[in-house]
């Protein structure tokens, strides 16, 4: 496997004058990372299900937001700057490390404004790692607009939040473009290495199987010409039951549609901020659906297959905010349809 930004970081030759201030910031971020690893990473998910338990007497088992999460992170990130125009400064580089490995922390202390304790986590870690006040604000800043809202109900947080370019001593850092990158992808960092698979398994994911379902069955995220191609997997099993969902339930190919429709909101949002260095135009959705499990079958061919591209036409309406109004053509691949479909395929095989 490649190197992401992080391994590029540490293996390049840092010169004096390529950051603000002295000392080694190689070894700030291993500090951070090794503090992280061993405080935060291995018990985000334990810690975010007893508070929910505790504080609003409901379950919520997250998939990981761990070392695998961040390390899938940065992965998406280096995608996304493979495809950019602007190259990073080194400081710029270590700017959206710093902010890529603390924002999702904040769970250890609920899911419930997670993105808003990415500045508590920077003064735990303290001085001996980050000194300068301006520095801290900066990295807590673009941490904390990978989600949530800024006041009220307005969940333009980058905009809000970051100026566009900040100076930090003699640096210029390019704020809202470092806050979109790592905002749309997180938003891609969701695929199979994410769920729990012993738990989802076993029946061990009461309200929040959905969640897990859906990352098992993302199982690849590519970016290449300037377009995002998503590639799911279900299998016969995954349509015929509906998966519980937060005290409901819901078809695993309707929670697709839903959370697709969701990235294709995040990336409108994020373009408005990586432009002009990068432009994606559309995200393309495959969706294989197969009889089981058994690869050694050939040929191994889809009994279903379904495929849309979410991008941006005709005149945008509010009012029309689902998945529904870009692909129209999925109201006849709801997840009841498809399950329906299914079954008379194989009504029709047994005659």
């Amino acid at each position: 496997m490649s190197e992401h930004i992080l391994d590029t970081f540490l293996n390049k030759n840092h010169q004096k004058n390529d950051f603000p201030f002295r000392g080694d910031y190689k070894a700030r971020i291993c500090t951070l990372k090794s503090h992280l690893e061993t405080k935060y990473y291995p018990h985000i998910t334990a810690s975010a299900l007893w508070d929910e338990i505790t504080t609003k007497g409901k379950k919520i088992y997250l998939n990981d937001h761990g070392l695998d999460h961040v390390e899938k992170l940065l992965f998406r990130l280096t995608d996304l700057l493979n495809i950019s125009s602007k190259e990073l400064t080194r400081y710029e580089e270590y700017i959206l490390i710093f902010s890529a490995l603390i924002h999702d922390v904040g769970n250890a202390w609920g899911r419930e404004n997670h993105e808003k304790k990415c500045s508590d986590v920077i003064e735990e870690v303290g001085n001996g790692v980050i000194e300068d006040t301006g520095e801290k604000q900066l990295i807590g800043t673009i941490a904390s607009t990978h989600g949530g809202f800024i006041f009220d109900d307005e969940k333009d947080t980058i905009y809000h939040s970051l100026e566009g370019v900040t100076p930090i001593a003699s640096k210029k850092v390019h704020d809202r473009f470092l806050a979109a990158l790592l905002r749309f992808a997180d938003e891609l960092a969701d695929d199979c290495t994410r769920h729990n698979r012993f738990a989802l398994k076993n029946n061990l994911l009461e309200g929040s199987e959905v969640f897990h379902s859906y990352s098992s069955s993302l199982r690849s995220v590519d970016i290449e010409n300037n377009q995002i191609k998503l590639l799911f997997t279900l299998y016969r099993d995954d349509i015929k039951n509906k998966k519980q969902k937060l005290g409901n339930k819901t078809y695993i190919l309707d929670e697709i549609y839903s959370r697709t429709y969701k990235m294709f909101q995040e990336l409108i949002y994020c373009n408005r901020y990586l432009k002009p260095y990068i432009s994606i135009d559309k995200i393309r959705v495959t969706i294989d659906i197969f009889e089981d499990h058994e690869f050694d079958k050939t040929p191994y061919t889809p009994i279903n297959k379904i495929f849309y591209d979410l991008e941006e036409k005709g005149y945008p309406n509010s009012k029309n905010g689902s998945i529904f109004s870009v692909c129209e053509h999925l109201k006849e691949k709801t997840g009841a349809k498809v399950k329906k479909e299914i079954q008379n395929l194989k009504r029709n095989a047994k005659k």
